[in-house]
């Protein structure tokens, strides 16, 4: 597995489904390169388990998700407001995303156990080809773990030093806090991904492959052949 080299002039979007993904499964970039990232938030969070109104959590979990941005200083945040739950219905939820300017992109793993995390990742991955985006010389689309540990990981990131950080980041969404404990679960995996890569905690993310043909701008196909 590599390590995953952030350069001080890259630009990072990380896709997120719900407001808390986020920071679940890259708080460790979150916390490490906030100033270098921006967030694109699919849903509005009005279906998660509570007995308040939508509308109220709904509220709720907009505040906490800017809270979480402005804590990691992140400046950049793309809302599709898309109604929880119905990820499925937006096929063209990704076709305004203007994808190339960035050097990495987080998205959802295909194979999470949440639905919406894997509608999420295939229509991403359909927006570059139905659209015929064109992403940045050189840049890289990463898969995240949220629900789901991957597969066979191919790039990892030593949190070690911003651990702390990134609990009392996802301590920020106090609201979801109350039925799933988020921090001991994204904590108890990063240390499981630490010990393989010798260090006390690591975020792990695996490479998404696409034809380089899809991803060019116009022009540039000869510099690869």
């Amino acid at each position: 597995m590599k390590n995953l080299n952030v350069k001080a002039t890259d630009r990072i979007l990380i896709i997120s489904p719900h407001p808390d993904d986020e920071s679940i499964a890259c708080g460790g970039i979150l916390c490490t390169y906030g100033m270098q990232c921006d967030v694109c938030l699919c849903t509005d969070g009005s279906k998660c388990r509570t007995q308040l109104p939508s509308s109220v959590i709904k509220r709720i979990r907009m505040k906490e998700f800017k809270n979480a941005m402005d804590f990691c200083n992140v400046k950049q945040r793309i809302m599709l407001n898309i109604t929880d739950g119905t990820v499925d219905k937006a096929k063209s939820m990704f076709r305004s995303l203007d994808v190339s300017k960035y050097d990495i992109i987080f998205v959802p793993q295909k194979k999470d156990g949440h639905k919406d995390h894997r509608n999420i990742y295939r229509q991403f991955v359909f927006s570059l080809y139905k659209y015929h985006k064109k992403l940045k010389r050189g840049a890289v689309i990463l898969q995240y773990e949220v629900w789901t540990p991957l597969e066979n990981p191919s790039r990892f990131l030593d949190i070690t030093s911003f651990i702390d950080k990134k609990k009392n980041l996802i301590g920020i969404y106090e609201s979801q806090l109350k039925n799933v404990p988020y921090i001991q679960m994204a904590l108890g995996l990063n240390a499981y991904r630490g010990a393989y890569q010798n260090v006390a905690y690591a975020e792990c993310y695996q490479e998404v492959k696409i034809p380089l043909k899809m991803l060019l701008r116009k022009g540039e196909e000869k510099k690869y052949e």
